[in-house]
């Protein structure tokens, strides 16, 4: 993609300056290389979602509690629980979204799905009834502020097993 201005001007204020600080940037992409190559010692890290975390919140259906936790274990050794807790709560909610009719405008994050994103959501959002999706929220909703308030009983992700295992 094209520098943005912004970019532009940050490069050309550096290059005046002889700053010894680390400089961090963070893009929503990669950068080129052509924009990489303004600064010769730059360490370029990229941080992704681990892609067994998609296999989890796809395998998220009723009745299948006990392969849940085995994959949500496993999405576990490459991402932290709040990172999952909070990938756990966006599935469901686009889930609810998908599964009341007529309610895709309600989320905005719908209109950014491609197409075949959309597709996998309304075939999963068919396994379940709404009911039981909003009954899900409520409990995410109900670890979610015990986590944040510190009155969580448990780790979050023993919370989550057991969340897992009503589903």
């Amino acid at each position: 993609r094209k520098p943005a201005k912004e970019f532009d001007a940050i490069i050309k204020y550096l290059g005046k300056k002889h700053l010894k600080n680390e400089i961090f940037f963070w893009e929503e992409k990669e950068l080129t290389k052509k924009s990489l190559n303004v600064f010769a010692n730059a360490q370029v890290k990229t941080f992704t979602i681990p892609k067994s975390l998609f296999a989890f919140l796809d395998s998220i259906k009723p009745e299948n509690g006990k392969n849940l936790i085995v994959i949500f274990h496993q999405s576990l050794e490459n991402a932290q629980p709040e990172q999952i807790m909070y990938m756990i709560i966006r599935q469901i909610r686009l889930l609810l979204s998908f599964s009341e009719l007529g309610n895709l405008e309600a989320i905005d994050e719908t209109s950014k799905l491609a197409p075949w994103q959309k597709s996998k959501l309304e075939k999963q959002a068919k396994l379940f009834n709404p009911s039981s999706l909003r009954e899900i929220y409520s409990k995410l909703f109900e670890i979610d502020l015990a986590q944040k308030t510190g009155t969580l009983s448990m780790p979050l992700s023993q919370a989550i097993d057991f969340l897992l295992l009503d589903i």
